[in-house]
């Protein structure tokens, strides 16, 4: 189950399962497939759940189902700065178990109700990422099937094409955060290190923050301020303080 803390803290949107199977016994182990994809390495075989939203109050515990269907997962969600809104990750198309890769970017609000569509594109987005101002989602996204994912960005009102973040990034994108409205960082393999970058999405450009041998891990972004857990392959961690342009080392742990 995932679950996110809107930014009040007062409700959490949740992921959870269900499915028609919930309100029967089971009669039978034979199993009766319709669908093309069926099972999956290590997840196994599929059934008739299905991953949705729910918002829950944090204080009377209540939650709400705010997504539906029977052909399709609803996945990632995050919510917008000002809560009013969710953004997650479904393929809508009616297709998810067939044939289809195309999972979009959408928004509803947090009580539910009609969706919007924010991505363009007929191949797999994933990731997605609401702006500190709730006016950009940013979210990874391909536009052929074997291309590597981009960082792309669009209106938080949908309506409008989606427009890549940076010019000629050739990383793999991993743990994408914003820190300010204009810049994003996420994480990515380096000769078998894991190094943060930083796009400046003013000028379009992507840069390094952290080379050498060492892995970054679990970053934290929230009011422009960022911690960076790292680990040096010497064995040596560090907790390091990013500035928004640059990174300051101080040595706050070791071992």
């Amino acid at each position: 189950m995932f679950y996110q803390w809107s930014s009040a803290g007062d409700r959490m949107v949740v992921v959870s399962k269900s499915g028609p199977s919930d309100k029967r016994t089971p009669r039978s182990d034979v199993r009766r497939d319709t669908h093309i994809r069926y099972k999956f390495n290590d997840t196994g075989w599929f059934d008739d759940k299905r991953s949705h939203l729910w918002v829950v109050d944090a204080r009377t515990g209540v939650g709400e189902r705010t997504t539906d269907g029977d052909e399709w997962d609803d996945t990632d969600p995050q919510w917008a700065p000002d809560g009013k809104a969710t953004a997650f990750v479904s393929d809508r198309t009616g297709q998810a178990y067939k044939t289809s890769r195309n999972t979009d970017v959408w928004t509803i609000p947090a009580e539910g109700g009609a969706l919007t569509r924010i991505s363009d594109h007929s191949e797999a987005e994933a990731s997605v990422r609401c702006s500190p101002d709730g006016k950009t989602i940013a979210f990874l996204g391909r536009i052929w099937a074997r291309q590597h994912p981009k960082i792309y960005l669009a209106p938080a009102s949908g309506g409008a094409s989606s427009q890549l973040a940076v010019d000629g990034l050739d990383r793999l994108v991993a743990d994408m955060k914003w820190t300010r409205a204009k810049t994003i960082l996420f994480q990515s393999g380096v000769l078998g290190a894991y190094h943060l970058f930083r796009v400046d999405l003013s000028a379009r450009t992507v840069s390094g923050l952290l080379p050498g041998e060492r892995a970054v891990r679990s970053v934290s972004a929230k009011a422009g301020k960022t911690r960076v857990p790292c680990q040096r392959f010497s064995g040596e961690r560090r907790l390091l303080r990013h500035n928004g342009s640059s990174v300051e080392n101080p040595r706050l742990f070791h071992s």
